[in-house]
Order: C-alpha cells, then sequence, then structure tokens
C-alpha cells in the first residue's frame, strides 16, 4: 500500500468516525420518543400498561421492552443506565443493519430471492441504493409489485412495504450468514418511524 492510499484510507476512516455518531442521535432521538409513547421514561420510570390506553398491537412490544429494561437496569445499576443501554442496543442494531446493507450492495453481494417467489434463485440486487432517478431502490420497487394492492393505497403503505421488504431480506441473510441481521432478535423488537428510517436511509446513501 502506498503512502497515498493509506492517507485517502484515514482520512475516510475519520469521516466514518464523525458520522456514525451522527446519524445513530437521529436514530436515538425518535426511538427515545417511541419508548415515552410506550410508557418508558429516559430516567427509567416505567408506566404500567393497565394505566395506558395502549393499542393491543403495541402490547408485545411494550413487554419485550420493559423485559430489556429490567435486566439491563440489573446490569447497570440504576434505572437510567437501565434505560441508556436499551435505548443504545436498540439504535445501534439498526443503524448496522441498515450499513450492512448497504456495504452489501456497494460490493454487489446482495443476493436475494426475487419478491414474491421465496423460493426462487437469489438474484443481486439492491435495497438501500435507489434506482437512479427514483426513490425506490430495484428490490422496493418490485416488492411493491409482488405485494399487489397491500402496498398501494392504505395509509401506510409506505411504512409497510419497506419494513416488510427489510424484514425479508434480513431474514434471508440470516439463513446465509447467521450474524446480525436476525429478525427475531430482541433488540429488534421496535422500528424507528418511517420518517426516520427515511432520513437514515437517505444519511447513508449521501
Amino acid at each position: 500500500m502506498t503512502g497515498v492510499s493509506q492517507a485517502l484510507l484515514n482520512k475516510q476512516k475519520e469521516t466514518v468516525k464523525s458520522w456514525v455518531p451522527k446519524v445513530r442521535r437521529v436514530i436515538e432521538k425518535d426511538m427515545t420518543a417511541q419508548l415515552k409513547r410506550l410508557g418508558l421514561s429516559v430516567n427509567g420510570d416505567i408506566t404500567p400498561l393497565k394505566e395506558m390506553h395502549l393499542p393491543e398491537a403495541l402490547h408485545e412490544t411494550r413487554r419485550a421492552i420493559e423485559a430489556l429494561l429490567h435486566r439491563e437496569t440489573l446490569s447497570e445499576g440504576t434505572k437510567k443506565k437501565g434505560f441508556e443501554a436499551v435505548l443504545h442496543e436498540l439504535s445501534y442494531t439498526c443503524l448496522n443493519r441498515l450499513v450492512g446493507l448497504k456495504c452489501m450492495e456497494a460490493r454487489g453481494l446482495l443476493f436475494l430471492p426475487p419478491p414474491g417467489e421465496p423460493d426462487g434463485p437469489p438474484e443481486q440486487t439492491e435495497i438501500i441504493t435507489p434506482i437512479q432517478g427514483q426513490a425506490r431502490s430495484r428490490f422496493l420497487r418490485d416488492f411493491r409489485a409482488a405485494g399487489g394492492q397491500q402496498y398501494k393505497y392504505e395509509a401506510d403503505a409506505e411504512e409497510v412495504l419497506l419494513r416488510d421488504a427489510l424484514n425479508s431480506a434480513f431474514r434471508h441473510i440470516t439463513e446465509e450468514i447467521q450474524i446480525l441481521f436476525d429478525p427475531e432478535h430482541e433488540y429488534s423488537c421496535l422500528w424507528p418511524t418511517h420518517a426516520c428510517l427515511a432520513k437514515v436511509i437517505g444519511m447513508i446513501n449521501n
């Protein structure tokens, strides 16, 4: 390796080191607000579920995170530090997966079955990287088409499309390499909001 190429490599490392905290703060801010809506405050206090008017669909997520908070509080010594540990891991897991997908795409290593054909032969594709001149990636475009009406008319269609496509990719990659992407991992129980997820993907691409 020449001195010039080493200098470029070091410059790239410094860029990444300064970028990661910025994008993680975006996720952490969003997830802090979501945890608050679930009755879980930054100081570690927990509002009893029976005192909240939380949609039934969120009860399982709330219970899963409450269990994580209990474990991390015992480990860290205080409720506040327990909350910070859980927030860190939720955000770190999300960011690692999105960056991992981007790295696989950039190296031409992301191979997935065609949307709608789970047993079909994997093809090289992209999820994070948009098609030139379009907002969506090739996989998202095809995933939406394969979903028929499911991802077209509902108010949350774009949000569901993105999450379903990512989970589909995570599940397939987990079967292949068994690390990082497991959609059933305990710190996969909370997603960023769609606005945050879209912003973070934009930051990764830019």
